[in-house]
């Protein structure tokens, strides 16, 4: 566990050679006991339970699979604190890829700027969120986020009002994603 590699308290090595998987160690339960309870800004709860999150994450992985994400790639999330962010992000880290981004609640310069550091493969987004009653959509961001990202294969934009599908050919290198309750 512990290799001492010089006389100062900071030379040690621990656990060499060792991996962990975030995402495995989460999942690892896959019955129908409570893994989430959401609640969104309209009132609307719902619950996830451990078998239906595998299930859901082992689907966004063979998605993200399909457009190329491999270990040690990035994906940048532009999205709210919801259940597909937590799929998405258990994905992300069961297929070994790191997991980044900005919250949506920056600006699209800022998010362009975040986007850009992370140089991600693959950007996944959120099309709308509201925050105390107020509606906020994010195609610029989103697009801002697209284009400052050169190396990014693939940008996932997760549907949650239906207008967005007119306005997705405004995004490059897009991938629409609807919930199941749109």
């Amino acid at each position: 566990v512990l290799v001492k590699t010089g006389s100062g308290f900071l030379d040690n090595e621990w656990f060499s050679g060792a991996r962990l998987n975030f995402a495995e160690n989460l999942m690892r339960i896959r019955d129908d006991r409570l893994a989430l309870v959401c609640e969104d800004e309209y009132g609307n709860e719902d619950s996830v339970t451990f078998s239906e999150m595998f299930e859901e994450v082992r689907q966004y992985a063979a998605a993200f699979r399909k457009h190329g994400l491999t270990v040690g790639d990035r994906v940048a999330c532009i999205m709210t604190n919801r259940k597909e962010a937590i799929f998405a992000m258990l994905a992300t880290t069961s297929i070994g890829a790191i997991w980044s981004g900005p919250l949506p609640f920056h600006g699209s310069r800022a998010i362009a700027n975040l986007v850009k550091f992370v140089d991600p493969k693959m950007i996944i987004a959120l099309d709308h969120f509201q925050d105390e009653g107020e509606d906020y959509y994010q195609f610029d961001k989103i697009v801002a986020a697209a284009e400052s990202a050169p190396n990014a294969t693939t940008v996932i934009v997760l549907a949650t009002k239906p207008k967005t599908v007119s306005c997705l050919s405004e995004i490059p290198k897009r991938y629409f994603h609807r919930p199941k309750k749109l």
